[in-house]
């Protein structure tokens, strides 16, 4: 049957008849659009008799069947062939690596069918999407998967898995038509082809889909250049284009010859010319069935608009019927209320005349309340005034209880200075007098010592230069002792003219704790006055004689490193709390005023100086960072 289409085709074409209608099966069996566009492509293309031959023996019965899948691919325009090829090679093996929505594999699945071969197909997809088509819902594979298991479920399989993990399922040379349309960039199509080579029998036929597009990262076109220079190959290029690719080193029949015809150019675009005419076709059919779904789902909704109208509007019939009948019974509600409105107008209207007689009592009332405001205020504005008089009468209070307890510490202060103050003038007086005492011995002695012989003969300038040094002692102890006397006791002398100052020298040494006022009586208990104030001792005769303030200040050492200040005649001790800490002068040879700060930040923050903070702490029990090595110097002679 199919040779007598194909003769019957030719003949009516030859002979440019008006043939269609005079092929009753051919029509039966094709769809119509298909065979429409077919009869009017090839009448006006078809021009060389002698090809028409050459061309028809690639055309079959199956070339014109109606596909059962239909979804919107460019692969539907190849859906005539893959019938054609299915049927000319009627394979063992199937495998399509990338399926989507299964347009071309389902089309492979009906031509088994459809010629009872005993074929099993594979269908290889993660059915999640790439790059270039996008990614995939769940119900893409759901709906192919509902499809195949109703129509192909017994010789079809569908295997959800990336085409690399599913090639080791497969054994080597039984693989018949393999489809390769995943990803098309150039390296991920070289690479499913090269994965898959071992498993192609030896009349295998490669497939490529997207041979024609030059377009984003789509690569087919460069690969199939490189592969149809080692293969005989046939490529069509219409639906994106198709490349057929015959790896099989045992192919023959009409496959086998459609690679030779492919090398005549005239007859290859006729063949060309064929199936991209049934593919036009075959979209057409495919758009006319979109389109019709689309109205036919239009027209179910419009369907069910209306039903649902017809549901509203029976049920705001019965609302209307419901509102008629309240409607009634308010009716009846308003006339009983018309009689209860004309008792309770006569109730407002007594009502509004007692209202009128309290009005005119809160007016009275009114003027009455005004006045006890006005009286209010008044006596808001006495107590105001009364209470701000007590908070500045409690303030002067406040601040005359301050004062006296100030004035009463100092009087108990006086009181304990000048108790101080009388018996350091009875212990001088003591002092003053025994000292006199002795130097008025002295002087005896030395009178006598003068007057004898021994003097006068033996050894009289060393034995004079002895005395005279020892009176010369006493007589600077006593001074000493003076000078401390006459400050304490108020005494104007020239060395304590700057009283002010001097008080305020002693308040700073005490404020920085630069003074140890224990360790200075234990050094120095031989000199007068130094037990009595250790402070004020030190100022006025202690640092003249070389004491020490504390084990780690150095007199001599910081007047010998500095002697600008010797020059200036200062206190050492005073020009180093002044200034030396500002311009980095370190106390003695064992403490570091940068080291020790740099060891004890909390010195640093609070601004105190380095050798009093020490002295505080170590008084205190507290270890400080850093400790220097303790070198104490014993004042000179």
């Amino acid at each position: 049957m199919v040779q007598t289409y194909f003769v019957q085709t030719r003949d009516l074409i030859l002979n440019n008849r008006n043939w269609f209608d005079k092929v009753p099966s051919l029509r039966t069996n094709m769809a119509e659009p298909e065979s429409e566009i077919l009869i009017k492509n090839v009448s006006r293309e078809w021009n060389a008799a002698t090809l028409m031959p050459e061309a028809l023996q690639f055309l079959s019965e199956a070339s014109f069947w109606r596909a059962n899948l239909v979804r919107p691919s460019a692969w539907i325009e190849h859906v005539p062939f893959a019938f054609w090829l299915v049927e000319a090679l009627r394979p063992t093996f199937l495998v399509e690596l990338g399926t989507h929505y299964g347009t071309s594999y389902c089309a492979f699945c009906q031509a088994v069918q459809a010629l009872g071969l005993q074929t099993k197909c594979y269908a290889i997809d993660t059915w999640e999407g790439d790059s270039q088509s996008g990614l995939y819902s769940a119900e893409v594979f759901n709906e192919l998967a509902a499809y195949n298991q109703e129509s192909y479920s017994g010789f079809s399989t569908l295997v959800k898995s990336t085409f690399d993990d599913a090639a080791r399922y497969f054994e080597d040379e039984v693989i018949d038509i393999l489809h390769i349309d995943g990803l098309h960039t150039y390296d991920a199509a070289r690479h499913d082809f090269e994965q898959w080579f071992p498993k192609l029998s030896s009349r295998a036929i490669v497939l490529f889909h997207d041979t024609n597009v030059r377009e984003r990262d789509f690569g087919i076109f460069r690969l199939w250049k490189e592969l149809e220079l080692r293969w005989p190959s046939f490529e069509f290029i219409h639906g994106n284009g198709l490349g057929v690719l015959g790896v099989g080193a045992d192919l023959s029949g009409p496959v086998s010859q459609l690679f030779e015809a492919g090398k005549d150019i005239e007859v290859a675009s006729i063949i060309r010319l064929v199936y991209s005419s049934l593919g036009r076709g075959t979209r057409l059919r495919m758009d006319k069935e979109l389109q019709f779904k689309s109205l036919q789902s239009d027209i179910d909704q419009r369907a069910q608009r209306i039903a649902n109208l017809d549901s509203e509007l029976t049920s705001r019939d019965q609302q209307i019927a419901n509102l008629n009948q309240e409607l009634g019974r308010q009716t009846e509600r308003i006339s009983s209320l018309g009689d209860e409105l004309a008792i309770h107008d006569e109730q407002v209207t007594n009502l509004n005349r007692e209202l009128m007689r309290q009005a005119e009592r809160i007016s009275l009332l009114g003027g009455e309340l005004a006045n006890r405001d006005e009286q209010i205020t008044k006596l808001n504005q006495e107590l105001r005034q009364n209470t701000e008089s007590i908070s500045v009468l409690g303030s002067q209070l406040a601040s005359l209880n301050r004062e006296l307890e100030s004035r009463a510490q100092t009087v108990s202060a006086l009181n304990l200075e000048l108790a101080q103050k009388r018996s350091s003038e009875e212990h001088l007086r003591n002092a003053l007098s025994e000292t006199k005492r002795r130097g008025t011995e002295l002087e005896r002695k030395i009178d006598s010592m003068q007057e004898s012989k021994s003097w006068q003969i033996t050894k009289p300038l060393r034995e004079m230069d002895h005395i005279v040094s020892a009176k010369a002692g006493l007589w600077s102890n006593l001074r000493d002792e003076a000078t401390i006397f006459a400050w304490r006791v108020g005494v104007r002398l020239p060395i304590i003219r700057q009283a002010k100052v001097l008080r305020s020298q002693m308040e700073r040494i005490k404020a920085e704790h630069l003074l140890d006022a224990r360790w200075y009586r234990e050094q120095y208990e031989g000199m007068p006055g130094a037990c009595g104030h250790p402070i004020l001792h030190y100022l006025l005769v202690g640092a003249k004689r070389g004491c020490l303030p504390n084990p780690l200040f150095d007199s001599s050492w910081y007047l010998q490193k500095h002697p600008e200040v010797r020059k200036a005649r200062m206190n050492p001790l005073m020009h180093y709390v002044e200034y030396g800490v500002k311009f980095g002068f370190n106390p003695g040879p064992n403490f570091d005023n940068d080291s020790y700060l740099a060891h004890n930040p909390e010195a640093a923050a609070s601004g105190a100086n380095p050798l009093g903070h020490y002295l505080l702490r170590l008084k205190l029990k507290h270890s400080p960072n850093h400790p220097p090595k303790l070198n104490a110097k014993k004042p000179r002679a």
